[in-house]
């Protein structure tokens, strides 16, 4: 079974085993299954309009992820779907240049982006006073 088909027991057990599932605001849930070690893939579905709501908890994850030693986030967008890939811009992430077509019988092809942050982009600038004082 993949992780869509979660139609019995045995099958949604095995789902929650291997995610971390978070909860947000009654509008959102977020999905984590570490890949190798220190990094993780993320699933998240959220209801309709609600994007500007969880930004902040996404944010909150993503750092307290970082703070554990996780080296880099990543998950898959359905390319149509503006919003969330707003969303994953708006918390750092950004599309790897990596896409995989899904072919549907008789139907447009779903298009995903694979899209990432690595701890390792998010810098600390200095502060303007610091700036100031580089040439003293």
């Amino acid at each position: 079974a993949n992780d869509t088909d979660l139609g019995t027991d045995d099958t949604f057990l095995a789902f929650c085993d291997r995610h971390t599932i978070y909860e947000i605001n009654d509008s959102a849930l977020l999905y984590l299954e570490e890949k190798e070690n220190r990094i993780v893939e993320i699933h998240f579905s959220v209801l309709r309009g609600q994007k500007c709501e969880v930004l902040k908890d996404l944010l909150e994850i993503r750092n307290e992820l970082f703070k554990k030693g996780v080296q880099i986030i990543y998950g898959a967008v359905l390319k149509a779907n503006r919003p969330l890939r707003r969303i994953c811009e708006q918390a750092g992430m950004y599309w790897n240049g990596l896409q995989r077509v899904q072919e549907r019988d008789g139907k447009r092809p779903f298009v995903f982006q694979c899209y990432a942050i690595d701890r390792r982009d998010l810098s600390v600038a200095p502060s303007p006073i610091s700036l100031l004082n580089l040439g003293n």
